[in-house]
């Protein structure tokens, strides 16, 4: 089958049909293990396992939305199927950004595979070992510091710096300084973290 990007409801129709035939196809076989696939562009086969990994890391999904939630990730891997077809026509695949990038996901993708194995086979501490952890660090628990930045940022311009600090010295918020900073017209922008 060959598909072309084009409006959404072309898709959709071309989606449905193609979900129709499978559904059809299948019917008929007793062997249920056969097959995975549940659609397929341009002849690249899109899995009933691929559908269920995007599924999987959506959260919300009620028992009555899970049909349409289904048919919407089919959708979409339908649209991402036509779109890496068209980049692979185009020899996107080649450039050296793309090739860059895919090597890097992988680098990343194994990486953190390999690290979360790690994690999962080291052995979950104690109550007691918690604690005498708890107790060994106060800085990162119980001593622990918490700093909140407020920033006012101004333009020099037509400005008195040293009306500017006694201001800011005498000022008990920075909403004080933000206050008295609007009502003398100085352009100002507010930040915080």
């Amino acid at each position: 089958m060959n598909f072309t990007l084009k409006a959404p409801s072309r898709i959709s129709t071309i989606v449905l049909a193609v979900a129709t035939c499978l559904v059809v196809a299948g019917c008929g076989k007793k062997d249920k293990t056969a097959t995975q696939v549940i659609a397929s562009v341009d002849g690249e086969e899109i899995s009933i396992h691929q559908m269920n990994t995007v599924l999987s890391k959506v959260q919300g999904i009620s028992p009555e939305r899970l049909p349409q939630a289904k048919q919407d990730v089919l959708n979409g891997l339908v649209e991402q199927q036509l779109a890496i077809n068209l980049a692979i026509s185009k020899k996107l695949d080649r450039s050296p950004e793309v090739v860059t990038a895919i090597e890097n996901a992988k680098r990343e993708i194994l990486g953190r595979a390999a690290l979360e194995q790690i994690a999962a086979a080291q052995p979950k501490p104690t109550d007691e070992e918690a604690k005498q952890y708890f107790s060994a660090n106060p800085a990162l628990f119980s001593a622990r510091r918490v700093f909140s930045l407020q920033e006012v940022a101004i333009r020099k311009t037509g400005i008195d710096i040293s009306a500017l600090q006694e201001r800011t010295a005498s000022a008990k918020s920075i909403e004080e300084v933000a206050s008295w900073l609007k009502e003398k017209g100085v352009e100002f922008s507010a930040n915080g973290g």
